[in-house]
């Protein structure tokens, strides 16, 4: 029995699509490239969750602070 639920949904389970997500959830939507990307999939690739450790890669090496440090909770 094959279970085709997801077949006509509109969720993306590609890794970066998952890594782009969890930067925007951070405020670092903007620390995104493919070229940091390929290298870090390469570096993350035996981690239990990839994608979390990929986007912890890009916070930790970004440049400029989170785009939410402004703001007051």
């Amino acid at each position: 029995m094959v279970n085709n639920n997801i077949q006509h949904k509109s969720t993306s389970f590609k890794l970066s699509d998952q890594v782009k997500e969890l930067l925007s959830n951070m405020g670092f939507s903007f620390a995104f490239n493919w070229a940091d990307f390929k290298d870090y999939k390469k570096q993350c690739i035996n981690t239990f969750n990839v994608a979390y450790a990929i986007a912890e890669c890009f916070v930790v090496n970004a440049d400029l602070p989170s785009d939410y440090e402004d703001y007051l909770f």
